[in-house]
């Protein structure tokens, strides 16, 4: 669905024709035109400006809008004889979570000294996978691997992004209350089965926005980990029984993808050498990022790691409800974002929960 295009055009002091769709630059300080603010949370967006120029540098830029400021998110710089095609895709659900980004806009400039530009297209689409509004979706064939039967854990470590953690590392985001989430859930069951198992929480966010293995390798040993104050590292110890991998939502660039095909493998091999004894299991599929979805089902494979696919629990009523609120750090009731609506509900988590569940095998 175009969110915006060249008919919403708005002149933003340079020179038109008559049709609308030439700028004419004339001085060295060059001219652009900008699509009008748009908001969505779908789960990518695609800026594309299509045209011809005689000569010049095309730039193309994309801007984030918060209650503070306006900030450049993304620019494209070509150089460009002729015909021409620029396009960017992003993902506004994380930067409206990460970077607060309540809306966003494009533009595209031209630097000439002199040049006319033919501008056909200039656009915002919405390109993601959209979540099914009306109708439950079909649970899938394949979860993952089979079942596994197997004694309950003594020691437990769950890794996780917002879906553990919010947005204040207190409890998964757009759940109600901290016994609202999966975590509550899971634990729970597991604790009916093993009294006195004991649970830790390791933030895996940063692992999933690695750009760059030097990224990676502060995230696993050079940093401290956001939730535990300590690399996270020296969360994976030998007395682990089982440890749940809820990651891959948040890779969603060229760049993050290119990392984690490496350093996916690096993170399950350290793992499996500090923790022999503990049983993995990736959880994955909330949002349906492609192609990570494709890499996390590689990477399971070749580790003979299970795998629970969520990604049919997505729908409009496993998704928040914008009038709820949330109990902050404070024990406040605070409102719910609604930037944040994309992400499981009370009910969202229930149902990740009881996926979690049936497919622990004890």
């Amino acid at each position: 669905m175009v969110i915006s295009g060249i008919k919403d055009i708005v002149n933003n002091g340079c020179k038109l024709t008559d049709s609308g769709n030439v700028l004419s630059v004339s001085g060295d300080t060059g001219c652009g035109v900008a699509l009008p603010r748009f908001t969505t949370l779908s789960d990518a967006v695609r800026i594309r400006a299509r045209g011809k120029v005689e000569s010049g540098e095309l730039v193309l830029s994309l801007y984030g809008i918060n209650s503070a400021s306006e900030k450049l998110l993304h620019r494209e710089d070509r150089l460009c004889e002729g015909e021409f095609e620029i396009s960017y895709d992003f993902d506004p659900i994380n930067l409206a979570v990460y970077r607060d980004m309540q809306g966003f806009c494009a533009e595209l400039e031209i630097i000439s000294e002199s040049a006319e530009l033919m501008l056909t297209e200039l656009s915002a689409e919405e390109v993601g996978a959209q979540t099914d509004t009306s109708e439950k979706t079909e649970k899938p064939s394949a979860k993952g691997s089979a079942k596994f039967c197997g004694k309950a854990p003594s020691s437990m470590l769950f890794i996780g992004n917002s879906l553990v953690f919010g947005m204040q590392m207190n409890y998964g985001m757009c759940a109600t209350a901290p016994d609202k989430d999966y975590f509550h859930y899971v634990s729970s069951y597991v604790k009916s089965v093993s009294p006195d198992c004991k649970f830790k929480k390791l933030y895996g966010s940063g692992f999933e926005h690695c750009e760059t293995l030097d990224a990676f390798e502060r995230w696993y040993s050079g940093e401290d980990n956001q939730y535990t104050g300590s690399p996270s590292c020296e969360s994976f110890t030998d007395d682990i029984d089982l440890i749940i991998l809820q990651m891959g939502d948040n890779i969603n660039t060229d760049d993050k993808n290119a990392t984690f095909k490496i350093s996916g493998d690096l993170l399950i091999e350290r793992i499996k050498r500090s923790a022999p004894h503990a049983r993995l299991i990736w959880v994955h599929g909330w949002y349906n990022r492609q192609p990570t979805y494709d890499y996390i089902a590689s990477l399971c494979d070749r580790w003979g790691i299970e795998r629970i696919d969520i990604r049919d629990l997505r729908c409009a009523a496993n998704e928040n409800h914008t009038d709820e609120t949330f109990i902050d750090k404070n024990g406040e009731p605070a409102p719910i974002k609604d930037t944040w609506r994309t992400h499981p509900g009370n009910l969202g988590m229930k149902a990740i929960a009881e996926r979690i569940i049936e497919n622990l095998g004890f």
